[in-house]
């Protein structure tokens, strides 16, 4: 059953997606559909920054799960992924971090013309309104509000002086010139509310004409001309019949890493051999769909207070460190975070007054797939992100470990510090740390690249989003990044979709 047709489809209310959604429909006067499998109305913990926990394994969590993992204690992982208008913004730690000016700048160095720091940074600025105010780095005009938490909890102050006592510096602002350095992260948190995608970029289109918004609408395959060469709507399934819509221009799938290719593969773009097994029809060979899966890993160093730990503010994690595990290196690689409460510690059962100091790998060298079960739609893909496959990884993390250690027992920290719980005393040698590694590190659920950009046989789509081998169809989410960026990735998500709405419009920042 067809139900009309629309200039532009958009598949996916993430991040992505809503960055995407705002500025194509505030910038033209075509017509714009934006489909979302989850719910449209926002529950009451969305808006309470505190509640987000809440969401995990709820009816807004498509609740995913990882193959056992060969290199991490063959444990499978759980991959929590937004199902609602906002997507993972809607359930994520509200932290606000680009990454470092590097990380654009490799992409741009492996093909992706115009994705150069320099290209981005503009980009950024438009997306911004900074608190307290604009410059070189950072937007005064823009739809979303990042700052910096007002009322600063006194553990997070003592772990930023623990990590300057250890010879790191301060660094006022990770998203101006360079990321090195500890201090305090941007949130998008304002008033103390959480700042979802999906209010601060979507609740503003409603009163549009040209905008509209279906929700609860699950897409099952994207739809083809006569020729097989040009996408020409999507079906999909609401209310339990499937039903048709048409794009007059173009499909743009911001789905995300993992169902951005998982769709792109039931719609039979993908590795041939693949798609043949499952008896998909193939309409476009593109080997790169659902590889080079990758995503930051991390592991919790807790320590037991010695005096009680007031509530947090608002936000999990105020404050962080980058820094190099290698002093040799050019760039950072480990992202330590702290925070106020026991937390990725597996297998343990610290005390619940305690404070965790969590070393991260921002450049994980493991690659992972995706690959479907199933031409069945309602089945669920195969995730394997192929964890610690590189020993570069686990070397990286054993080295974050070690700085962790060095700032929890740092004088700043004396009046805090009982003891250390996790990994606890008994794990000194290498052995049984790198045990403590395999059996006890955690994703920060940061998965990319499974729709690669690049003009490589390996890429998927080319560095306007463009899909390989069909036309009318881009890719914009985090599944294009070819390598993950040195930190969280929601703001680069946002800015992919902001600037694929530019490449569509044939006007973007670095013009």
């Amino acid at each position: 059953m067809a139900v009309g047709s629309v200039d532009y489809i958009i598949i996916g209310a993430g991040s992505s997606g809503c960055a995407l959604a705002h500025r194509l429909a505030t910038s033209t006067i075509a017509s714009v559909l934006l489909i979302e499998a989850g719910p449209g109305v926002l529950p009451h913990m969305v808006r309470d920054a505190s509640s987000w926990p809440l969401m995990l394994k709820s009816e807004y969590d498509w609740q995913y799960r990882t193959v056992r993992q060969k290199h991490s204690a063959d444990r499978e992982f759980d991959w929590p992924r937004g199902r609602i208008v906002g997507g993972c913004s809607a359930m994520n730690g509200m932290v606000y971090l680009r990454g470092a000016p590097s990380d654009y700048d490799e992409w741009e160095q492996q093909g992706c013309r115009g994705w150069g720091y320099q290209n981005v940074l503009k980009e950024f600025r438009s997306l911004e309104s900074y608190h307290p105010g604009g410059s070189k780095y950072r937007g005064d005009s823009g739809p979303l509000h990042p700052r910096k938490i007002a009322t600063q909890h006194p553990l997070s102050s003592a772990m930023i002086e623990a990590a300057l006592e250890c010879g790191h510096r301060l660094n006022p602002d990770f998203n101006a010139v360079a990321i090195e350095g500890v201090g305090w992260n941007d949130l998008m948190i304002k008033d103390g509310r959480r700042v979802d995608l999906g209010t601060a970029l979507i609740d503003p289109l409603r009163i549009r004409d040209n905008f509209s918004v279906l929700t609860d609408a699950v897409v099952t395959r994207l739809l083809f001309d006569r020729a097989g060469t040009r996408v020409r709507g999507i079906e999909h399934e609401y209310g339990g019949q499937l039903a048709t819509i048409l794009a007059d221009q173009e499909v743009i799938v911001c789905a995300g890493a993992l169902d951005s290719p998982r769709l792109l593969m039931l719609s039979g773009i993908g590795p041939a051999a693949e798609l043949e097994k499952l008896g998909i029809d193939v309409v476009a060979d593109v080997p790169g769909v659902g590889k080079n899966l990758h995503d930051h890993l991390l592991i919790g160093v807790v320590y037991e207070a010695k005096v009680p730990i007031a509530p947090i503010n608002v936000n999990v994690t105020e404050a962080c460190l980058f820094a190099r595990s290698d002093p040799r290196s050019t760039q950072c690689d480990v992202e330590i975070s702290f925070v106020h409460e026991p937390m990725f510690s597996p297998g343990f059962n610290p005390p619940s007054n305690s404070y965790s100091i969590i070393p991260g790998i921002v450049k994980p060298q493991s690659r992972g797939s995706i690959t479907l079960a199933s031409s069945d739609p309602a089945s669920p893909a195969i995730l394997d992100p192929n964890y610690l496959h590189d020993e570069a990884d686990l070397r990286c993390l054993l080295r974050g470990i070690e700085m962790s250690r060095e700032i929890g027992m740092a004088d700043a920290l004396s009046e805090w510090r009982l003891r250390e719980v996790v990994p606890g005393p008994r794990t000194a040698d290498k052995e049984t740390l790198e045990q403590f590694v395999r059996s006890s590190v955690c994703t920060w659920f940061h998965p990319v690249g499974t729709c690669k950009m690049g003009i490589g046989s390996d890429s998927v789509v080319d560095p306007e989003l463009r899909v390989r081998g069909v036309e009318g169809l881009r890719v914009a989410d985090a599944s294009v990044m070819p390598s993950i960026v040195s930190a969280n990735t929601n703001a680069a998500s946002i800015m992919i979709g902001w600037r694929g709405a530019g490449l569509i419009l044939g006007r973007h920042e670095s013009d």
